[in-house]
């Protein structure tokens, strides 16, 4: 979950400790089970508000040592896509990933038009990617054109990208 929350409250600790309580309607777990992540935002008490399973996180954490990489830090896949101009949207199979200067989330397909509407972005100035996982005849591709469509977009406008580290190796995913 990324999102924002007010808190009134001058330190640190005093906004963990009141995090889990503010966004208790929108967690899928208690908040034993998660790990939040928080940073202030321009505005006065506003935070920026990550959240993700505590199981998971070490799950990923684990991998990335298992793998011989040193890890500084940790971020929200749709962190990676530009928010410029409209925004992005990245279609990899059945996740989306959308980024705009308001709203950002990375979820399954099915749900996306659902997250999506309550944006209120511009299709017009979106810039829209597929990659070859959504692309190709697979059962997911049909979810795809419908989503397209709810949006108001056809494959024809997405650019096709191989796999999602592409957009940023090609420098399309700095973040804004």
């Amino acid at each position: 979950l990324l999102t924002q929350a007010t808190v009134q409250a001058r330190q640190s600790r005093q906004v963990r400790a009141a995090l889990p309580y503010l966004l208790e309607e929108q967690l899928a777990a208690t908040p034993e089970q998660l790990h939040l992540a928080f940073k202030k935002c321009p505005q006065p008490n506003r935070y920026q508000v990550a959240v993700i399973e505590d199981d998971l996180l070490s799950r990923l954490i684990n991998q990335v040592i298992a793998a011989g990489i040193r890890l500084e830090g940790a971020y929200p896949d749709c962190q990676g896509l530009n928010s410029a101009n409209g925004g992005s949207l990245m279609i990899d199979g059945d996740r989306v990933l959308f980024k705009s200067t308001t709203h950002q989330f990375a979820a399954p397909l099915q749900l996306a038009g659902k997250l999506l509407h309550k944006t209120k972005f511009d299709s017009t100035k979106l810039t829209c990617f597929l990659t070859q996982n959504s692309h190709q005849n697979s059962p997911a591709n049909n979810q795809v054109t419908t989503l397209l469509q709810e949006i108001n977009l056809t494959e024809q406008q997405c650019q096709l990208i191989s796999e999602p580290l592409e957009l940023l190796a090609r420098g399309l995913g700095s973040s804004s």
